[in-house]
Protein backbone atom coordinates (compact mmCIF):
# COMPACT_ATOMS: atom_id res chain seq x y z
CA UNK A 1 0.00 0.00 0.00
CA UNK A 2 1.36 3.36 -1.07
CA UNK A 3 2.05 5.91 1.62
CA UNK A 4 0.55 9.35 1.00
CA UNK A 5 3.22 12.06 0.75
CA UNK A 6 2.36 15.69 1.58
CA UNK A 7 4.51 18.41 -0.12
CA UNK A 8 4.38 21.88 1.47
CA UNK A 9 2.76 24.59 -0.70
CA UNK A 10 5.80 26.93 -0.61
CA UNK A 11 7.96 24.10 -2.03
CA UNK A 12 5.56 23.55 -4.92
CA UNK A 13 5.64 27.31 -5.75
CA UNK A 14 9.44 27.33 -5.66
CA UNK A 15 9.76 24.31 -7.99
CA UNK A 16 7.23 25.75 -10.44
CA UNK A 17 8.99 29.15 -10.53
CA UNK A 18 12.36 27.48 -11.01
CA UNK A 19 11.03 25.47 -13.97
CA UNK A 20 9.56 28.59 -15.65
CA UNK A 21 12.74 30.63 -15.16
CA UNK A 22 14.96 27.89 -16.54
CA UNK A 23 12.81 27.45 -19.63
CA UNK A 24 12.34 31.16 -20.36
CA UNK A 25 15.73 32.67 -19.62
CA UNK A 26 18.33 29.96 -20.20
CA UNK A 27 18.05 30.56 -23.91
CA UNK A 28 21.58 29.89 -25.07
CA UNK A 29 21.86 26.56 -23.21
CA UNK A 30 18.40 25.13 -24.04
CA UNK A 31 17.68 26.30 -27.60
CA UNK A 32 20.47 24.95 -29.86
CA UNK A 33 20.09 25.50 -33.61
CA UNK A 34 21.82 23.02 -35.94
CA UNK A 35 22.38 23.25 -39.67
CA UNK A 36 21.10 20.46 -41.99
CA UNK A 37 24.68 19.20 -42.33
CA UNK A 38 25.09 19.08 -38.54
CA UNK A 39 21.95 16.97 -38.38
CA UNK A 40 23.32 14.57 -41.01
CA UNK A 41 21.27 15.71 -44.01
CA UNK A 42 22.84 15.92 -47.45
CA UNK A 43 21.45 17.61 -50.52
CA UNK A 44 21.13 15.62 -53.76
CA UNK A 45 22.77 17.79 -56.39
CA UNK A 46 22.36 17.94 -60.14
CA UNK A 47 25.73 16.30 -60.44
CA UNK A 48 24.44 13.36 -58.36
CA UNK A 49 21.49 13.03 -60.73
CA UNK A 50 23.82 13.13 -63.73
CA UNK A 51 25.94 10.37 -62.23
CA UNK A 52 22.80 8.26 -61.71
CA UNK A 53 21.79 8.82 -65.29
CA UNK A 54 25.24 7.89 -66.61
CA UNK A 55 25.20 4.70 -64.52
CA UNK A 56 21.78 3.80 -65.89
CA UNK A 57 22.84 4.39 -69.52
CA UNK A 58 26.03 2.35 -69.13
CA UNK A 59 24.12 -0.52 -67.51
CA UNK A 60 21.33 -0.62 -70.14
CA UNK A 61 23.93 -0.65 -72.95
CA UNK A 62 25.59 -3.63 -71.33
CA UNK A 63 22.27 -5.49 -71.13
CA UNK A 64 21.52 -4.73 -74.78
CA UNK A 65 24.85 -6.13 -75.86
CA UNK A 66 23.99 -9.33 -74.10
CA UNK A 67 20.50 -9.32 -75.70
CA UNK A 68 18.64 -9.08 -72.44
CA UNK A 69 16.52 -6.02 -73.08
CA UNK A 70 13.29 -7.97 -72.57
CA UNK A 71 14.62 -9.81 -69.57
CA UNK A 72 13.84 -9.24 -65.94
CA UNK A 73 17.33 -7.76 -65.54
CA UNK A 74 16.35 -4.68 -67.59
CA UNK A 75 13.14 -4.24 -65.62
CA UNK A 76 15.06 -4.47 -62.35
CA UNK A 77 17.55 -1.88 -63.62
CA UNK A 78 14.75 0.55 -64.47
CA UNK A 79 13.19 0.08 -61.04
CA UNK A 80 16.53 0.62 -59.34
CA UNK A 81 17.08 3.83 -61.34
CA UNK A 82 13.60 5.15 -60.47
CA UNK A 83 14.18 4.29 -56.81
CA UNK A 84 17.46 6.24 -56.84
CA UNK A 85 15.71 9.29 -58.29
CA UNK A 86 12.97 9.02 -55.68
CA UNK A 87 15.54 8.82 -52.90
CA UNK A 88 17.26 11.90 -54.35
CA UNK A 89 13.99 13.86 -54.19
CA UNK A 90 13.34 12.69 -50.64
CA UNK A 91 16.86 13.73 -49.59
CA UNK A 92 16.26 17.19 -51.00
CA UNK A 93 12.89 17.49 -49.28
CA UNK A 94 14.40 16.47 -45.94
CA UNK A 95 17.35 18.85 -46.47
CA UNK A 96 15.08 21.79 -47.31
CA UNK A 97 12.87 21.09 -44.32
CA UNK A 98 15.94 20.92 -42.08
CA UNK A 99 17.14 24.26 -43.50
CA UNK A 100 13.73 25.84 -42.81
CA UNK A 101 13.80 24.45 -39.27
CA UNK A 102 17.29 25.91 -38.78
CA UNK A 103 16.26 29.41 -39.93
CA UNK A 104 13.10 29.32 -37.80
CA UNK A 105 15.23 28.25 -34.83
CA UNK A 106 17.57 31.23 -35.31
CA UNK A 107 14.63 33.65 -35.41
CA UNK A 108 13.07 32.10 -32.31
CA UNK A 109 16.40 32.14 -30.51
CA UNK A 110 16.94 35.83 -31.28
CA UNK A 111 13.39 36.68 -30.18
CA UNK A 112 13.92 34.85 -26.91
CA UNK A 113 17.29 36.54 -26.44
CA UNK A 114 15.79 40.00 -26.95
CA UNK A 115 12.93 39.13 -24.58
CA UNK A 116 15.46 37.98 -22.02
CA UNK A 117 17.56 41.13 -22.36
CA UNK A 118 14.58 43.49 -22.14
CA UNK A 119 13.40 41.68 -19.02
CA UNK A 120 16.83 41.57 -17.43
CA UNK A 121 17.83 45.21 -18.00
CA UNK A 122 16.23 48.51 -17.07
CA UNK A 123 17.46 51.54 -19.04
CA UNK A 124 16.86 55.24 -18.39
CA UNK A 125 16.10 57.98 -20.93
CA UNK A 126 18.73 59.14 -23.41
CA UNK A 127 20.57 62.31 -22.40
CA UNK A 128 20.50 65.43 -24.58
CA UNK A 129 23.02 65.47 -27.41
CA UNK A 130 26.43 66.67 -26.19
CA UNK A 131 28.77 68.97 -28.13
CA UNK A 132 30.88 65.88 -28.95
CA UNK A 133 27.93 64.32 -30.80
CA UNK A 134 27.00 61.60 -28.28
CA UNK A 135 24.01 60.64 -26.15
CA UNK A 136 24.30 58.37 -23.13
CA UNK A 137 21.98 56.48 -20.78
CA UNK A 138 22.33 54.19 -17.76
CA UNK A 139 21.22 50.54 -17.90
CA UNK A 140 20.90 48.48 -14.69
CA UNK A 141 20.66 44.69 -14.57
CA UNK A 142 17.57 43.70 -12.61
CA UNK A 143 17.56 39.92 -13.26
CA UNK A 144 20.43 37.46 -13.34
CA UNK A 145 18.75 34.66 -15.26
CA UNK A 146 20.07 35.63 -18.70
CA UNK A 147 23.63 34.76 -17.79
CA UNK A 148 26.84 36.64 -18.58
CA UNK A 149 26.68 35.76 -22.27
CA UNK A 150 24.18 38.59 -22.82
CA UNK A 151 25.65 42.09 -22.95
CA UNK A 152 23.94 45.24 -21.76
CA UNK A 153 21.76 47.13 -24.27
CA UNK A 154 23.57 50.11 -25.92
CA UNK A 155 24.40 52.87 -23.43
CA UNK A 156 25.74 55.40 -25.96
CA UNK A 157 24.91 56.44 -29.50
CA UNK A 158 25.77 59.06 -32.10
CA UNK A 159 23.61 62.15 -32.49
CA UNK A 160 23.65 65.46 -34.37
CA UNK A 161 24.55 68.35 -32.07
CA UNK A 162 22.86 71.67 -32.87
CA UNK A 163 24.37 74.69 -31.19
CA UNK A 164 21.83 76.76 -29.22
CA UNK A 165 21.15 80.36 -30.22
CA UNK A 166 22.78 82.98 -28.02
CA UNK A 167 20.36 85.06 -25.94
CA UNK A 168 22.71 86.95 -23.59
CA UNK A 169 26.07 88.68 -24.08
CA UNK A 170 28.78 90.46 -22.14
CA UNK A 171 30.29 93.41 -24.03
CA UNK A 172 33.41 95.51 -23.99
CA UNK A 173 33.13 99.27 -23.42
CA UNK A 174 31.80 101.44 -26.26
CA UNK A 175 34.41 102.92 -28.56
CA UNK A 176 34.65 106.67 -29.03
CA UNK A 177 32.21 108.14 -31.54
CA UNK A 178 33.53 107.81 -35.10
CA UNK A 179 33.33 110.35 -37.89
CA UNK A 180 30.50 108.28 -39.44
CA UNK A 181 28.32 108.96 -36.38
CA UNK A 182 28.52 105.48 -34.86
CA UNK A 183 30.27 103.86 -31.94
CA UNK A 184 31.00 100.14 -31.61
CA UNK A 185 31.79 97.46 -29.05
CA UNK A 186 32.82 93.80 -29.02
CA UNK A 187 31.42 90.62 -27.46
CA UNK A 188 33.56 89.27 -24.63
CA UNK A 189 31.33 86.29 -23.77
CA UNK A 190 27.93 84.85 -24.69
CA UNK A 191 25.35 82.58 -23.08
CA UNK A 192 24.55 79.70 -23.16
CA UNK A 193 28.10 78.38 -23.47
CA UNK A 194 28.96 77.25 -27.00
CA UNK A 195 26.03 79.14 -28.57
CA UNK A 196 26.02 80.97 -31.89
CA UNK A 197 24.09 83.66 -33.80
CA UNK A 198 21.50 85.70 -31.92
CA UNK A 199 21.10 89.48 -32.18
CA UNK A 200 23.78 91.24 -30.16
CA UNK A 201 23.90 95.06 -30.30
CA UNK A 202 27.39 95.93 -31.51
CA UNK A 203 26.90 99.47 -32.85
CA UNK A 204 24.94 102.56 -31.92
CA UNK A 205 24.46 106.02 -33.38
CA UNK A 206 26.17 108.91 -31.63
CA UNK A 207 27.00 112.61 -32.03
CA UNK A 208 30.47 113.05 -33.48
CA UNK A 209 32.35 116.09 -32.13
CA UNK A 210 35.76 116.48 -33.82
CA UNK A 211 38.72 117.67 -31.82
CA UNK A 212 39.74 121.12 -33.09
CA UNK A 213 41.94 124.04 -32.23
CA UNK A 214 39.25 126.55 -31.30
CA UNK A 215 41.44 129.60 -31.63
CA UNK A 216 42.62 128.80 -35.16
CA UNK A 217 40.02 126.66 -36.85
CA UNK A 218 36.50 127.09 -35.48
CA UNK A 219 35.77 130.37 -37.22
CA UNK A 220 37.06 129.17 -40.59
CA UNK A 221 35.14 125.83 -40.39
CA UNK A 222 31.93 127.56 -39.43
CA UNK A 223 32.20 129.97 -42.35
CA UNK A 224 32.98 127.09 -44.75
CA UNK A 225 29.99 125.09 -43.50
CA UNK A 226 27.67 128.10 -43.89
CA UNK A 227 28.98 128.65 -47.39
CA UNK A 228 28.39 124.99 -48.35
CA UNK A 229 24.83 125.11 -47.00
CA UNK A 230 24.13 128.30 -48.91
CA UNK A 231 25.55 126.85 -52.14
CA UNK A 232 23.51 123.68 -51.65
CA UNK A 233 20.32 125.68 -51.18
CA UNK A 234 21.07 127.81 -54.24
CA UNK A 235 21.77 124.70 -56.37
CA UNK A 236 18.50 123.09 -55.34
CA UNK A 237 16.49 126.25 -56.05
CA UNK A 238 18.18 126.66 -59.42
CA UNK A 239 17.53 123.08 -60.55
CA UNK A 240 13.93 122.97 -59.32
CA UNK A 241 13.18 126.32 -60.95
CA UNK A 242 14.59 125.09 -64.27
CA UNK A 243 12.61 121.86 -64.16
CA UNK A 244 9.33 123.56 -63.28
CA UNK A 245 9.66 125.82 -66.30
CA UNK A 246 10.17 122.81 -68.60
CA UNK A 247 7.72 120.38 -66.98
CA UNK A 248 5.32 118.61 -69.40
CA UNK A 249 2.26 116.42 -69.04
CA UNK A 250 2.76 113.34 -66.82
CA UNK A 251 3.25 110.02 -68.62
CA UNK A 252 1.98 107.13 -66.48
CA UNK A 253 3.76 104.52 -68.62
CA UNK A 254 7.17 106.07 -67.91
CA UNK A 255 6.28 106.72 -64.25
CA UNK A 256 5.27 103.09 -63.60
CA UNK A 257 8.29 101.71 -65.45
CA UNK A 258 10.77 103.88 -63.51
CA UNK A 259 8.98 103.94 -60.15
CA UNK A 260 11.48 103.60 -57.28
CA UNK A 261 14.52 104.11 -59.55
CA UNK A 262 17.32 106.67 -59.23
CA UNK A 263 17.76 108.64 -62.45
CA UNK A 264 20.64 110.74 -63.83
CA UNK A 265 19.72 113.68 -66.03
CA UNK A 266 22.46 113.08 -68.59
CA UNK A 267 21.58 116.00 -70.89
CA UNK A 268 22.16 118.50 -68.08
CA UNK A 269 24.91 118.19 -65.43
CA UNK A 270 24.11 114.64 -64.34
CA UNK A 271 21.68 115.71 -61.61
CA UNK A 272 20.37 112.75 -59.60
CA UNK A 273 16.64 112.22 -58.98
CA UNK A 274 14.78 109.66 -56.86
CA UNK A 275 11.31 108.50 -57.95
CA UNK A 276 9.46 107.92 -54.68
CA UNK A 277 7.23 104.78 -55.10
CA UNK A 278 4.22 105.99 -53.07
CA UNK A 279 3.77 109.54 -54.39
CA UNK A 280 5.30 108.60 -57.79
CA UNK A 281 7.06 111.96 -57.87
CA UNK A 282 10.71 112.79 -58.39
CA UNK A 283 12.92 114.25 -55.65
CA UNK A 284 16.12 116.13 -56.39
CA UNK A 285 19.03 114.48 -54.54
CA UNK A 286 21.44 117.44 -54.73
CA UNK A 287 24.67 117.05 -52.78
CA UNK A 288 25.53 113.89 -50.73
CA UNK A 289 24.28 115.35 -47.43
CA UNK A 290 21.04 116.57 -49.09
CA UNK A 291 20.46 113.18 -50.71
CA UNK A 292 21.14 111.34 -47.46
CA UNK A 293 18.71 113.51 -45.48
CA UNK A 294 16.09 113.26 -48.21
CA UNK A 295 16.30 109.48 -48.42
CA UNK A 296 16.01 109.04 -44.65
CA UNK A 297 13.04 111.43 -44.48
CA UNK A 298 11.24 109.31 -47.07
CA UNK A 299 12.26 106.03 -45.40
CA UNK A 300 9.91 103.38 -44.09
CA UNK A 301 10.63 101.91 -40.65
CA UNK A 302 10.67 98.10 -40.41
CA UNK A 303 10.90 95.87 -37.34
CA UNK A 304 14.05 93.82 -36.74
CA UNK A 305 12.04 90.63 -37.16
CA UNK A 306 10.85 91.65 -40.64
CA UNK A 307 14.29 92.90 -41.62
CA UNK A 308 15.88 89.54 -40.76
CA UNK A 309 13.17 87.79 -42.80
CA UNK A 310 13.99 90.03 -45.77
CA UNK A 311 17.71 89.18 -45.41
CA UNK A 312 16.98 85.45 -45.35
CA UNK A 313 14.10 85.06 -47.82
CA UNK A 314 14.29 88.20 -49.95
CA UNK A 315 12.38 91.49 -49.98
CA UNK A 316 8.72 91.35 -51.14
CA UNK A 317 8.08 93.17 -54.42
CA UNK A 318 5.71 95.56 -52.61
CA UNK A 319 8.84 97.22 -51.10
CA UNK A 320 10.51 97.74 -54.51
CA UNK A 321 12.34 101.07 -54.64
CA UNK A 322 11.60 101.91 -50.99
CA UNK A 323 14.09 103.16 -48.40
CA UNK A 324 13.89 100.86 -45.38
CA UNK A 325 14.95 102.09 -41.94
CA UNK A 326 16.12 99.48 -39.44
CA UNK A 327 14.52 101.27 -36.50
CA UNK A 328 15.61 98.70 -33.89
CA UNK A 329 19.21 98.77 -35.15
CA UNK A 330 20.40 102.41 -34.86
CA UNK A 331 18.12 103.49 -37.73
CA UNK A 332 20.34 102.07 -40.49
CA UNK A 333 19.01 102.91 -43.97
CA UNK A 334 18.76 100.47 -46.92
CA UNK A 335 17.69 101.14 -50.50
CA UNK A 336 15.74 98.29 -52.19
CA UNK A 337 16.91 98.25 -55.81
CA UNK A 338 13.85 97.60 -58.06
CA UNK A 339 16.05 95.70 -60.53
CA UNK A 340 16.94 92.78 -58.22
CA UNK A 341 15.06 93.64 -54.95
CA UNK A 342 18.37 93.55 -53.06
CA UNK A 343 18.89 95.81 -50.02
CA UNK A 344 21.82 98.24 -50.35
CA UNK A 345 23.19 99.70 -47.12
CA UNK A 346 23.39 103.51 -47.03
CA UNK A 347 26.15 104.30 -44.54
CA UNK A 348 27.71 107.74 -44.43
CA UNK A 349 26.29 110.45 -46.74
CA UNK A 350 29.22 110.28 -49.18
CA UNK A 351 29.13 106.46 -49.34
CA UNK A 352 25.34 106.42 -49.73
CA UNK A 353 25.50 108.98 -52.54
CA UNK A 354 28.12 106.94 -54.41
CA UNK A 355 26.11 103.71 -54.07
CA UNK A 356 22.92 105.33 -55.28
CA UNK A 357 24.60 106.94 -58.27
CA UNK A 358 26.10 103.55 -59.20
CA UNK A 359 22.60 102.08 -59.27
CA UNK A 360 21.21 105.04 -61.21
CA UNK A 361 19.79 104.95 -64.74
CA UNK A 362 20.55 107.67 -67.33
CA UNK A 363 17.53 109.49 -68.75
CA UNK A 364 16.87 112.25 -71.28
CA UNK A 365 15.39 115.65 -70.40
CA UNK A 366 12.19 114.90 -72.30
CA UNK A 367 11.52 111.61 -70.53
CA UNK A 368 12.33 112.78 -67.01
CA UNK A 369 10.16 115.90 -67.37
CA UNK A 370 7.15 113.61 -67.88
CA UNK A 371 7.57 112.58 -64.22
CA UNK A 372 6.00 115.15 -61.82
CA UNK A 373 8.20 117.13 -59.42
CA UNK A 374 7.68 116.82 -55.65
CA UNK A 375 6.28 119.84 -53.87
Amino acid sequence: MLKKITIPLFLLVFLFSFFIVRNVYSVNTILVCKTPEQRGYKKCTERDRQNMYNWYQDSIKDIRKRGGVQSGEAVKLQNDYNQMLSCCDEDNNRYNQALTDYNDCLVAKEDLRQTCISSAWSCGEWSSCSSTGFQIRVCDKILGYCGYEFQSPPTSRYCIYIKPECNSWTYSDWSSCGSDGTKTRKITSSFPVGCENGNPILSQSCLYVPETNIAKNDGNKLNAELERNENSTNLKQEVLSREKENEVKANNTIINRLNGRILLQVEEKGEAWYIEPISKKRYFMGRPSDAFDMMRSLGLGVSENNFLKFEKSGVPSSFSGRILLRVEKSGEAYYVNPVDLKMNFLGRPDDAFIIMRELALGITNYDIRQIPLSE
